[in-house]
């Protein structure tokens, strides 16, 4: 979950804390980072596992405790254009995020990687993924109150 949302207890916090609506996002699957799906295969044998469907679990909860809530998934990437030093950075401490141990070895791969493919000064990287939103309706649980009605 995001940083604030560990587990159901942290949800039950947040919730606590609204009066109407509490708005929620939470990554569905695995980040996506196309420098790191470049390098991956050449600092690794084994393939690059799947993140957790976090999102899942939350819905999942809310239905059994019987809140009402709306939830929408949506894929979003951004696209920048940073210097060959500042990609090799960002780059091992995503692989450094995922586990991969960073010896002079892994360094080695991913700075000839970034010679290799990019030959200019400048490195384009696109990361983003998909991500889940929920909203809990909290004072009322139906659509449509009696006074939209009138």
């Amino acid at each position: 979950m995001c940083p604030v949302l560990v587990d159901w207890a942290s949800v039950e916090r947040v919730l606590s804390c609204a009066r109407s609506f509490c708005y929620m996002s939470l990554p569905v699957g695995s980040r996506e980072h196309s420098l790191v799906d470049e390098v991956w295969p050449l600092v690794t044998d084994r393939p690059r596992k799947t993140e957790h469907l976090e999102m899942l679990y939350l819905t999942q909860l809310l239905l059994l405790k019987g809140y009402s809530y709306q939830s929408l998934i949506t894929r979003e990437m951004k696209t920048t254009t940073v210097s060959k030093e500042a990609a090799f950075h960002d780059t091992v401490n995503w692989l450094k995020m995922h586990g991969i141990p960073l010896d002079e070895k892994v360094r080695h791969i991913v700075s000839r990687h970034l010679d290799t493919r990019y030959p200019g000064e400048q490195v384009e990287i696109r990361q983003g993924g998909r991500f889940g939103k929920v909203l809990v309706q909290l004072q009322s649980q139906y659509m449509h109150s009696r006074e939209d009605r009138i």
